[in-house]
């Protein structure tokens, strides 16, 4: 990560821009059979960004803002699915992996489609017979159906990861990346000339009611790693546009434990997720560590001692940006230093210093307080 540091004036604090350089973005790998990430956000149709042309068909699902990675479909647990044609790279047979993002937006009995392909060749649920919302997973061989179900149901109004996969040896099912279950079985997939389905199927129905996003088709079994890593990664347009830095930050001494920060909100195309509030103690320190992440443009510190002078930063985060996704980091974080002995919480002088430098990327002043 480069830092890119720039002053000028404001009221109260140092402001100091990091900006993340990102680094190029890799290619999908030619194992992914179809991709889609939702992001177009309107329209009859769905785009498969794998690059393998196998467009989807809306059928009564509602395009929404609210996905995990910027849009995603609605289903409506009765009649809403995406269909896709059936094509040679969707006839998977000695290796597959499914993968989604889910948001159930209500509790769920019996199977509920994820992704599968007609009827039963392989196929990632959000529920099955023994359970509500318990995820589960399976492919038919031609020795007949094999399923891996989850002991444990999946939360409501909350996104989990889904995957499926089979390596020769064994139907594996993960939840958030972690393998949950598993059936051994060996020999080929049976193959189908039926659509692919997500959100509900034919003949059965077994229609999700809630969001799903970032949908991939593998054609190869993924290793837990990597199934860990796509998890963090978007499928759709990388966010390359870093948010603006947040606006001043202001600090004030309201007791000797108790410090009060606000700050002005920033701005990103596809909007700010958080901000993290950090702090660090001393006057010259430079190790911060995180106090909050907030949505709002306040935050009270109440664990502070008295007597102690502190620095804070506020960081704007991306809402749909992943740090840890290895392809692309595009997060501009801005700091703001306030230093407060706590000793003239009780009023005293104060004395302020600045330093101005023109260059349009931050401001930055410094102020610190005496006591009497």
């Amino acid at each position: 990560m480069k830092s890119v540091c720039a002053r000028a004036v404001v009221p109260l604090g140092l402001a100091c821009v990091l900006l993340s350089v990102p680094r190029p973005v890799l290619a999908q790998a030619s194992d992914l059979v179809a991709a889609y990430s939702f992001d177009q956000g309107s329209g009859g149709t769905v785009a498969d960004v794998s690059g393998n042309g196998n467009t989807g068909t809306i059928q009564s699902a509602t395009w929404t803002p609210s996905g995990k990675f910027g849009s995603a479909l609605a289903f409506n647990g009765s009649s809403a699915r995406v269909q896709i044609p059936d094509a040679n790279v969707l006839d998977l047979t000695t290796g597959v992996t499914l993968e989604a993002w889910v948001y159930p937006t209500a509790n769920q009995a019996d199977w509920r489609t994820v992704v599968q392909k007609q009827a039963d060749s392989y196929l990632l649920s959000a529920g099955n017979s023994t359970g509500n919302l318990r995820p589960a997973c399976g492919a038919t061989f031609s020795s007949g159906g094999v399923t891996a179900a989850s002991t444990s149901a999946i939360p409501t109004n909350t996104w989990t990861h889904l995957a499926m996969s089979y390596d020769g040896a064994a139907v594996r099912l993960y939840v958030n990346g972690t393998q949950v279950a598993s059936t051994a079985r060996t020999g080929s997939i049976v193959p189908t000339a039926s659509p692919l389905w997500i959100g509900g199927n034919s003949p059965y129905g077994e229609y999700f009611n809630g969001r799903i996003d970032e949908v991939r088709v593998w054609r190869v079994a993924r290793t837990a790693a990597q199934i860990a890593t796509d998890m963090n990664t978007s499928v759709g347009t990388p966010d390359t546009t870093p948010p603006s830095a947040p606006g001043t930050l202001g600090a004030t001494a309201i007791s000797a434990t108790r410090v009060d920060l606000a700050w002005t909100a920033a701005t990103d195309d596809r909007g700010i997720g958080s901000y993290e509030v950090e702090r660090c103690a001393g006057a010259s320190c430079s190790s911060f560590s995180l106090l909050t992440a907030t949505t709002a443009l306040a935050f009270s510190d109440t664990t502070a001692l008295a007597s102690t002078s502190y620095s804070y930063r506020v960081r704007a985060r991306d809402k749909y940006t992943c740090q840890v996704c290895g392809v692309v980091e595009t997060t501009r974080q801005h700091e703001v230093h306030h230093k407060i002995p706590f000793r003239a919480f009780m009023g005293g002088n104060a004395k302020s210093s600045r330093s101005t430098q023109s260059n349009g990327l931050s401001s930055s002043a410094s102020t610190s307080c005496t006591s009497r």
